[in-house]
């Protein structure tokens, strides 16, 4: 058996690699992402996905490995956000 070389195979995406699913840049997501957190002041307390209002546009931030960040914006206010990885998830205007 001959060895082959694996640097670098299963390491993790960084930051720089990073992408999003729209034209905001990942350090832009992030902040309506943080936004939508310190608002709230904590999350919905439950695992299950977030409540989204009828025609939210969805944004997000995949780092890989399902280390995903999301945020919904209405009329281009974010409402909710999720950590995918963590299953966490804020939303505004829920009494949570």
């Amino acid at each position: 058996m001959t060895p082959q070389n694996v640097n670098g195979a299963t390491t993790k995406p960084t930051a720089a690699s990073a992408q999003t699913n729209c034209g905001l840049t990942v350090p832009q997501v992030y902040d309506l992402f943080c936004y939508v957190k310190v608002v709230c002041g904590r999350s919905t307390g439950t695992i299950e996905p977030p409540v989204v209002p009828d025609g939210a546009e969805e944004v997000f931030a995949d780092f890989g490995d399902f280390d995903t960040i999301a945020v919904w914006l209405v009329d281009g206010w974010p409402l909710v956000a999720s950590d995918q990885m963590t299953m966490t998830h804020w939303r505004l205007n829920s009494g949570q």
